[in-house]
């Protein structure tokens, strides 16, 4: 909470939002989705990352990655997103993508395997808190997400 109050939500820089988080606490709201509470990562017992970038197709978007096992295994989403007009702290958003994502033998040169998943949604995420190590954002389905940097997590 303190950390939420003393953030300017008019000082939202989309720079400093770009680049490699990772997920260390998720609340999620009543309304969220099964999806969202069965890939948090007190439930899979792995860590979840998340990267904003621009995808092939150049689009922004933010790129979640829930691994349900230690590298084989991940459900990967992307997230295209536009800061809202209104609200300049506000991430607009719409699934673009999902799948189960398994590497089967990546040493013997087999490429990953993608199974498409049909997860869709339009929503938006409020970034609460920003510096260069945290990242504190608050979902239109009442979920609370708290992101540090992956070098922080040692």
């Amino acid at each position: 909470d303190a950390c939420e109050e003393s953030y300017d939500r008019r000082s939202f820089a989309e720079a400093k939002i770009q680049g490699p988080w990772r997920l260390k606490y998720q609340l999620d709201g009543k309304k969220a989705q099964r999806s969202q509470k069965a890939l948090a990562p007190d439930k899979t017992g792995h860590p979840a990352d998340s990267d904003f970038i621009t995808d092939d197709k150049g689009r922004k978007v933010f790129r979640n990655v829930a691994r349900l096992s230690k590298k084989r295994v991940a459900v990967v989403a992307d997230v295209a997103y536009e800061v809202s007009e209104g609200i300049p702290n506000r991430l607009l958003s719409d699934i673009v993508a999902a799948s189960i994502q398994i590497q089967v033998g990546k040493r013997f040169g087999i490429p990953t395997l993608r199974i498409p998943l049909p997860l869709k949604g339009l929503g938006w995420l409020d970034v609460t808190y920003l510096d260069d190590k945290l990242r504190v954002t608050r979902g239109n389905r009442g979920g609370l997400f708290v992101h540090v940097r992956p070098e922080l997590d040692k």
